[in-house]
């Protein structure tokens, strides 16, 4: 059973950097649909494929999409330095640990209301 569907998933994942951007987490503008791209990838594999392998291949494709994009942006920028190194990071091992946890904590509410009905 489905609790929320696709397109207030994609709509989620597109609000989710803007409002990264107005708290100040995220310092260039540019990295917004970055960080959309990568909340869209993850997205649309667990909506694909949920129950099949998905806890682990959805947040390494995220972290993947994530890392490649925002090095080919900082490269493009011209940035190369420890602004980009934290950046670049923050784009990697932390991304995949989040998406990780996000989907084991999505699979056990979901066994929680799914009990309850």
């Amino acid at each position: 059973m489905r609790y929320a569907n696709l397109t207030a998933a994609i709509i989620i994942s597109a609000v989710l950097p803007l409002f990264a951007f107005m708290q100040g987490h995220v310092i260039i503008p540019l990295m917004i649909p970055v960080i959309f791209l990568g909340n869209l990838a993850l997205v649309l594999v667990c909506d694909k494929f949920w129950r099949k392998g998905v806890i682990i291949f959805a947040p390494v494709l995220k972290t993947i999409t994530l890392y490649v994009l925002s090095r080919t942006l900082l490269n493009m920028l011209g940035l190369q330095n420890k602004v980009a190194d934290a950046i670049l990071l923050s784009m990697g091992w932390p991304q995949l640990i989040t998406a990780i946890l996000g989907i084991i904590l999505a699979m056990q509410l979901e066994k929680r209301l799914t009990s309850v009905k």
